[in-house]
Parts: structure tokens; sequence; C-alpha cells
């Protein structure tokens, strides 16, 4: 699971008493996680549901035009659709659904973190265990 919030870089985890939200190794995660490759290309840092990260000044506005442009994959998406969350040896890829509302929903709320932290002078936390 990876955790995302408020935080700092001193901290690592999002802090408790701000808003935050969770993705989990799915369907949500895999379809953007091309995206957070090129966004580490760009920061350095890569979400990832087993490290951790931090976005802060310019990094952080790399983070909100990498989910800007989630927004874009996903509006072009069916109401639902599957997506390959891995392999299974000989019996293949792995799928999973998503659903276009609940995406927007994450992206949302996301989006809603990244600019509490603006104001706020801290950093977008990604925590992964």
């Amino acid at each position: 699971m990876l955790d995302i919030g408020i935080g700092t870089r001193a901290s690592r985890v999002p802090h408790s008493d701000q808003p935050s939200l969770s993705l989990d190794d799915d369907g949500y995660y895999w379809f953007i996680e091309p995206l957070f490759k090129q966004l580490a290309g760009q920061t350095g840092q890569y979400i990832d549901l087993y490290g951790h990260s931090h976005f802060e000044g310019a990094d952080l506005t790399a983070l909100q035009e990498t989910l800007d442009q989630a927004d874009v994959l996903i509006e072009a998406q069916p109401e639902s659709w599957a997506v390959i969350v891995g392999h299974a040896g000989a019996r293949g890829e792995v799928w999973m659904g998503v659903v276009k509302n609940r995406f927007r929903e994450i992206l949302s709320d996301w989006l809603h973190l990244c600019e509490q932290a603006q104001k706020q002078g801290l950093a977008v936390v990604c925590f992964g265990d």
C-alpha cells in the first residue's frame, strides 16, 4: 500500500492531522505507473508501492503536471476497463478492473493534497510499505 499525504522531507510519512489517501497494488496504481517513471526522470523520485518519496517546490509542480496528464489518459477511457497489474508465470497476465469515476476521485483528492501542501509550504509525501 502507498500512503500519500502532506508532510516534510524529515518526516517521510504523511502527517496524521492532514488529509491523505492510499493506493493499493491494483489497477489504479498500475494504470498511471508509466507516468511515475517519467516523473522520476524529471525529479529523481519514483512513486513506488514499497518506497518513499516527497515532492516540494518544482518537484511538487512536476507531480501536479503528472496528475494532470493522468487525468487526460483517464478521460479517454470507457466508464470501466481492465489494467494489467502483473504476470503469473505460465498463466500469463493478471488483470484488474478500474472505474473512471473512482479514478477521478483519486486524482481529485491527490491534486487537492498538492494544493494544500503548496499553500502550507510543505511537501506531498508518498510512503510505501
